[in-house]
């Protein structure tokens, strides 16, 4: 028995008719389809670029971005983003350029951003620069104006911390000291803080600050040991200074109240080396006393 076909066409009518379609307006109109899905996915990546990122840092990112702004150059947020990946690169005059760009800006909250992209790329400028010069200084003085700019209000633990060391970096260990009684909730942090700000002072040859920080330890310290080990260091730091009176009057002060050994050989020493003869001979008397020889 014959098998009835399904169709009276023939096979080759079939396949004309599939293709019917590719006329010149039937193409036209795929052409526009796959344009429209471009401009579609384009306008996505483009309004996802919108947002600032920090931690992007690979190469086809920073491609995308530079040709955003080549093609864009009115996207601000892609050449933020650009001068960020710029400040990883260790590029700081190329981001620097962009994001001066962007600084005129109409919109605040890309005013904000770009000034938190400048303070990143000179950040990574300042760990390009060699410690304790005049311009790692300079660079350290420009981050503290720029911290206080960004966050007015509600500035990051972190950013506060580096914010202290700045500040007694530049000499400005007052300032840093009183940011820490303001921030400090427990003693035992705020001593160590403290001690900390004295270190980078000494670091700085700033022996005086030191000394004055390390005194006001041994003022608020409460274990004898830790008031010993600060008088011994504000001692240290007046000799660093070449400030051997200081030395004295300082150890004359504390080391009664002390009472330990050492603390009082100390201050003989220093009273001997300050030309204070009857000073020293009233310490040792009071100390020989004090000991029953």
């Amino acid at each position: 028995m014959a098998v009835q076909r399904l169709t009276s066409k023939p096979r080759a009518e079939i396949k004309e008719e599939r293709f019917r379609f590719l006329t010149p307006f039937g193409i036209a109109m795929i052409l526009a389809a796959i344009l429209v899905v471009f401009v579609f996915i384009f306008a996505l990546e483009l309004s996802n670029n919108q947002k600032i990122f920090y931690d992007a840092d690979d190469a086809s990112t920073e491609l995308y971005l530079e040709n955003i702004v080549k093609t864009s150059p009115q996207n601000e947020n892609s050449k933020i983003n650009l001068a960020l990946i710029y400040a990883k690169r260790g590029h700081i005059n190329e981001g620097l350029a962009l994001l001066k760009q962007v600084k005129s800006s109409k919109n605040e909250q890309t005013q904000h951003e770009a000034l938190k992209a400048e303070y990143v790329l000179f950040e990574k400028k300042l760990a390009l620069t060699t410690y304790n010069t005049a311009e790692s200084i300079r660079l350290n003085t420009l981050l503290i104006e720029y911290a206080k700019k960004i966050y007015p209000l509600n500035m990051p633990q972190s950013e506060k911390e580096k914010l202290k060391q700045r500040l007694c970096f530049v000499g400005k260990s007052d300032e840093a000291i009183e940011l820490i009684k303001k921030e400090c909730k427990d003693d035992i942090q705020c001593l160590k803080q403290l001690a900390d700000i004295a270190k980078i002072s000494s670091s700085q040859g700033r022996h005086k600050d030191a000394a004055n920080i390390y005194e006001e330890l041994v003022i608020t310290t409460k274990t004898k040991d830790d008031k010993k080990n600060y008088f011994f260091k504000t001692i240290s730091e007046y000799e660093a200074g070449n400030m051997p009176l200081e030395a004295f009057e300082f150890a004359m002060k504390y080391q009664k109240e002390l009472n330990d050994t050492q603390a009082t050989l100390k201050t003989i020493e220093l009273a001997r080396a300050n030309s204070k003869t009857e000073a020293a001979n009233a310490i040792m008397t009071q100390f020989m006393q004090g000991s029953g020889i």
